[in-house]
């Protein structure tokens, strides 16, 4: 495996059942630039099938995880009471 092959590879950084939780999150990745691809986008439009696929994988690029989960980490913090 080459080094940029090592480059291209997609990391989980999240697992996430509710769609427009979802939605939501992948929007703010979006924001800040950050490439994210999602499991099952398009199979899953109501929450039976999301549960039935066991939740959606978000996956950035392996050189975006370090931004994309602190955005995650920040994001949790303010939400958690």
């Amino acid at each position: 495996m080459t080094d940029i092959e090592a480059d291209d590879r997609l990391i989980t950084i999240a697992t996430i059942w509710n769609r427009p939780e979802l939605l939501t999150f992948v929007a703010m990745l979006d924001a800040y630039d950050i490439p994210v691809f999602i499991s099952g986008e398009w199979h899953a439009s109501v929450e039976p099938i999301s549960v039935a696929l066991g939740g959606h994988e978000v996956k950035v690029p392996v050189s975006f995880v370090e931004q994309a989960t602190a955005l995650n980490a920040a994001l949790a913090a303010r939400t958690s009471h």
